[in-house]
């Protein structure tokens, strides 16, 4: 997947139902871009379990099918943005070498308690974003891994990357840059939405959240930090990141089953 020739300049189009679309032109790694209006008649009837499917246009001689579904969100209600390393997903970030393995060549595994804790939150009617610094190249293996181990579908935000741009360790870079604009796009997104946002201390997670939570103050709900070993768990870290927001607004754990004690709906 990293190794994929990137087609730049083309000019893709979907279908969805009866109806194509062109998108904008692809850029240099391959990636395209595009708004489609849809009206409620023309996508009603291929709308199931809130899931709208959408399929690539290929060249006549090209039988590959490309095809995938997009979630339909009310316009109202509460969505969680969470990250996925060492959020729900164990990586130890912190340990380049154990990064690589657990990335590359170990099965993935899970945070314990952490998919049944969002399958709650999804019975409580939360909608899922899932905000990564991981490549775009990962998508289908992490899909995998959080369907089989029942985390909620959700959108995917991930890093863009090709390997002739960055060295592999830069893959991984901190999430200061990339993070923020893709939340704060998904704040714009979804006005009326209210947001748990579920990160961890390994790397820039609280002070991401916390600026987050400044600059929308009316719109996060609440902050759910899960402290990774080794990482600066201090206090003077925390009490920095998240200045000037009250203490009943994040919450540190080191254990998953303390947020199974905080209902989504009274997480104010």
């Amino acid at each position: 997947m990293f190794l994929v020739d990137s087609e730049r300049w083309k000019n893709p189009q979907i279908q969805i139902g009866d109806n194509r679309f062109k998108t904008e032109r692809s850029a240099a790694n391959g990636h395209f871009k595009g708004r489609i209006h849809l009206g409620q008649d023309e996508i009603v009837d291929q709308i199931e379990d809130g899931l709208l499917g959408f399929s690539a246009i290929t060249e006549v001689d090209d039988k590959r099918e490309f095809s995938s579904q997009v979630q339909l969100l009310p316009s109202e209600g509460v969505s969680v943005i969470s990250d996925i390393d060492d959020t729900i997903k164990e990586i130890m970030v912190l340990d380049k070498r154990e990064l690589l393995a657990n990335t590359f060549l170990r099965p993935y595994q899970s945070v314990e308690g952490m998919a049944g804790i969002y399958s709650d939150w999804e019975k409580g009617g939360a909608a899922f974003h899932y905000v990564s610094s991981s490549p775009w190249q990962l998508y289908p293996f992490l899909a995998q891994f959080m369907g089989q181990e029942g985390f909620p579908r959700g959108a995917f935000h991930l890093k863009q990357f090709r390997a002739k741009d960055r060295s592999l360790f830069k893959m991984f870079a901190s999430s200061e840059e990339t993070k923020p604009p893709i939340i704060r796009s998904i704040f714009e997104t979804w006005p009326e939405h209210r947001f748990i946002l579920v990160g961890d201390s390994g790397e820039k997670d609280p002070e991401i959240y916390g600026q987050i939570a400044r600059e929308f103050p009316d719109r996060v709900r609440h902050i759910f930090i899960r402290r990774v070993e080794g990482a600066d768990n201090t206090a003077e870290r925390f009490d920095a990141s998240f200045s000037g927001l009250s203490t009943s607004r994040w919450t540190l754990f080191s254990d998953p089953q303390r947020i199974r004690s905080i209902p989504l709906e009274t997480a104010e």
